[in-house]
């Protein structure tokens, strides 16, 4: 776990395990960051990449599609809003994406913070707009989006394309639960850390992943 979010990316070996798999296999990293951070955290290896919750897609060698064509009216009155928090809250920002904006405050000074964030989550669910929008509480983070796309329904789609015999999904988020939800039944749904999930499986630590990808590799170069 990282402070600031644009620091959060894959290990070398995590880079190497996941090129190695994307050799045989189709893998898809949806995320909530944007496309520029995606891009070149994974520059090189031949992955899907789904950024900010399933607006935007880029399968391997394409260019990238803007799934999300809603209008943008309801932004400036979330930032608004989302602004009073960041001066209450000294240490907490606001990220604006092309899609979404999402107040973190894992660095805020304030303890009460956390708290908060359900004041602001609720107030953020009362702002006027002429589109549905979902309000995402994950981790240290409220964030605003359409709620036309999700990590769910952007992975039901990509699923769907071809007649998989095996999926295996992994989060950590709360976001993540849309997979969960959405993905065939027979799918290998697995959340990582505590806490109530619509997963079938959980892994305790980010480091059980690895691993977990390490064994799946070594299981295809032995086939």
């Amino acid at each position: 776990m990282v402070n600031d979010p644009a620091d959060a990316r894959p290990s070398e070996t995590l880079q190497t395990i996941l090129r190695n798999l994307a050799e045989s296999s189709d893998v898809v990293v949806i995320s909530g960051r944007n496309r520029s951070f995606l891009e070149k955290t994974f520059m090189g290896i031949p992955v899907f990449l789904v950024a900010e919750h399933g607006a935007f897609l880029k399968k391997p060698e394409q260019p990238w599609q803007r799934l999300d064509l809603s209008a943008d009216d309801w932004v400036d009155p979330v930032r608004s809003t989302m602004n009073y928090f960041v001066d209450r809250f000294p240490g907490s920002f606001i990220e604006g994406k092309e899609t979404a904006i999402a107040w973190h405050y894992r660095m805020a000074e304030n303890e009460e913070a956390e708290g908060q964030a359900i004041d602001l989550a609720a107030q953020l669910r009362r702002v006027s707009s002429t589109i549905p929008l979902s309000v995402i509480q994950g981790n240290k983070v409220v964030e605003v989006k359409p709620a036309q796309h999700s990590k769910g329904t952007v992975a039901l789609a990509i699923a769907e394309q071809k007649p998989y015999d095996f999926i295996i999904s992994i989060g950590d988020d709360t976001t993540d639960e849309d997979m969960f939800r959405q993905l065939p039944n027979w799918a290998y749904t697995m959340k990582v850390g505590s806490g109530i999930s619509f997963a079938r499986y959980r892994l305790a630590r980010q480091q059980d992943v690895e691993t977990l990808l390490q064994r799946m590799n070594d299981s295809l170069l032995e086939d």
